[in-house]
C-alpha cells in the first residue's frame, strides 16, 4: 500500500527519509571497501554495489521531481502517450506515435554505437564490468523506457528542488510543490509475487553505480525499466510531497555546487546532447533498427524510403546517409585523459564478495579466471593470508607474466607478503 506525506520543505523530507532508513544489522565501517564487486557467475560481467557494511547501504531508492505529474512515466513514453489513454504495446499507439517510437529507437541505437567507442567502455570490457547500455543511454538524457533512481536521499532531494536551464545551468525552484518517490527493494519482489525471478528482477532494477564513465557514480544511480502502460506509481511506493523553499533549494546547489559534483565534464554527455537534438538521423542506423524489428529483406529498401519521408513530413527530421556521431578528436583526447585519471584508483575502495573467502585452492584457481579483476583480487587476498597462503607461491609467480599490469603489480606484492610473513614466523619460531 502506497504511504504518502506532505512537508513543509525538502529539508523536512530529507529529515524523515534518513530518519527512516533502517540500521544495519552488519554494522558500518568506513575503514573497509566501501563497494564490493559481486559477480553471478554468468557470461554478463561483474557489477560494482555498496558493501553489505558500507555507511550507504539501505533497501531504499529514491527518485525526486520538482513537481508531480498525473503519469509517472519514463521519457520515451511521455510524448507517445500524451494525452491518450495508456496502451500496452506499440501497435496500439497512432501511427504517427509508432512513428516517433521507432524515430526514438533509432536515437537510442545511435547513443549506442557512439558509447561503444568511448575508452571508458573498452576500460569497463578489460576489467569485465557489466554494461547495461540503455540504462546509462538514459543515466545520459536519451529518451528510454527505464527512469533514474537513486541510492542516495540527497541527489533525489537536489533533483526535486532544483530545476536545470537551456544552458545547463541549475536553479532553485520557487514556488509549487514537489515531490520524491522512495522505493523499497525489498517490497518490490513480494508485490511481483509468483512472476518473481531474481534473475529478471536485476534486469529490471539495476544498479548504474560505480561505472568506468564519470556521472552515474556520483549520482548513485540507479534505473527501473518499465512497460509500455505502465505508471510508476503503481508499483508499491511512499510518496513525499514538500512545499518549494528556494532558500532550502539554494542549500542544495550549494552542495552539489550548482550540479557539477553531479554533472562533471563529460564528452559523453556533450555528444548525446548532439544525438538528442539533432535534426537528422543515420539511414544506416534506421536500416539497423528496422531489421532488429524483423522488417522482411525484400520489403528494407521500401520501408527506408517510407520512413525517410514520413520522419521529414511528421517530425521535420531527415534520415540522410550521413554517418552516425562519433567522437572528433579532441573529444577523444578528452575522454582517454578521463579514463587514465579514472584507472588509477577506480578499484581501490572495490572489494570482491565471492573471493572473500580462505580456501586456498579456489582463490589460487581464480588465478587462472578469464577477468582481470578477479585474478587481480584472488592474489590480493592471497597476499593478505600471508606465509599460510605459501602453496600459492607457484602460481603467484606465474602471473607475474600476466597480460593485465593490475594482476602482475598484485602478484608481485602478494609474493612480498607472503615471503615477509614467512620470514617473520620463522624468526618466532627461533
Amino acid at each position: 500500500m502506497m504511504a504518502t506525506a506532505h512537508f513543509d520543505s525538502i529539508a523536512d523530507v530529507l529529515s524523515s527519509l534518513r530518519a527512516d532508513v533502517p540500521e544495519n544489522p552488519l554494522g558500518t565501517d568506513r575503514s573497509r571497501e566501501q563497494y564490493e564487486w559481486i559477480d553471478w557467475g554468468d557470461d554478463d560481467g561483474g557489477r560494482i554495489m555498496p558493501s553489505l557494511n558500507s555507511p550507504f547501504t539501505s533497501p531504499y531508492l529514491y527518485r525526486g521531481q520538482t513537481k508531480r505529474h498525473s503519469r509517472c512515466l519514463p521519457s520515451l513514453y511521455r510524448e507517445l502517450t500524451r494525452d491518450v489513454e495508456l496502451v500496452t504495446h506499440p501497435q496500439k499507439l497512432s501511427p504517427k506515435r509508432r512513428d516517433g517510437y521507432l524515430l526514438s529507437q533509432i536515437r537510442i541505437a545511435e547513443f549506442l554505437y557512439l558509447l561503444d567507442q568511448h575508452p571508458a567502455i573498452g576500460f569497463a570490457r578489460e576489467i569485465g564490468l557489466h554494461l547495461s547500455q540503455i540504462a546509462l543511454a538514459q543515466h545520459y538524457e536519451i529518451p528510454t523506457d527505464h527512469l533514474d533512481l537513486t541510492a542516495d536521499p540527497e541527489v533525489a532531494a537536489f533533483f526535486a528542488a532544483c530545476w536545470c536551464d537551456d544552458r545547463g545551468e541549475w536553479h532553485a525552484v520557487e514556488d509549487g510543490e514537489g515531490i520524491v518517490y522512495r522505493f523499497d527493494l525489498t517490497a518490490f519482489p513480494g508485490a511481483l509475487g509468483d512472476k518473481f525471478e531474481p534473475a529478471a528482477f536485476f534486469r529490471c532494477v539495476e544498479m548504474i553505480g560505480l561505472q568506468t564513465l564519470p556521472r552515474p557514480g556520483e549520482q548513485k544511480a540507479w534505473t527501473i525499466r518499465l512497460p509500455l502502460g505502465l505508471d510508476f506509481e503503481r508499483l508499491p511506493l511512499d510518496v513525499f510531497t514538500f512545499r518549494h523553499r528556494s532558500e532550502v533549494g539554494r542549500t542544495l546547489l550549494d552542495r552539489f555546487d550548482h550540479g557539477r559534483i553531479l554533472f562533471p565534464r563529460d564528452v559523453l554527455a556533450e555528444a548525446a546532447k548532439t544525438i538528442r537534438t539533432s535534426s537528422s538521423v543515420p539511414t544506416s542506423i534506421l536500416r539497423k533498427v528496422l531489421i532488429d524489428h524483423e522488417c522482411r529483406p525484400d520489403m528494407l529498401d521500401e520501408a527506408v524510403r517510407s520512413y525517410c519521408y514520413r520522419f521529414r513530413d511528421e517530425f521535420r527530421i531527415d534520415a540522410t546517409d550521413r554517418q552516425p556521431l562519433a567522437l572528433d578528436p579532441e573529444q577523444v583526447a578528452t575522454a582517454v585523459a578521463e579514463v587514465e585519471r579514472t584507472r588509477a584508483g577506480f578499484l581501490g575502495n572495490v572489494g570482491v564478495r565471492p573471493v572473500k573467502i580462505r580456501d586456498i585452492p579456489v582463490l589460487i584457481s581464480l588465478l587462472a579466471d578469464r577477468r582481470d579483476w578477479n585474478r587481480a583480487t584472488s592474489a590480493k587476498v592471497l597476499g593478505e593470508l600471508g606465509a599460510t597462503a605459501k602453496d600459492a607461491l607457484p602460481a603467484l609467480r606465474a602471473a607475474l607474466h600476466d597480460v593485465s599490469g593490475i594482476v602482475r603489480t598484485a602478484a608481485a606484492t602478494a609474493i612480498r607478503q607472503i615471503s615477509e610473513s614467512g620470514s617473520c614466523s620463522l624468526s618466532r619460531d627461533a
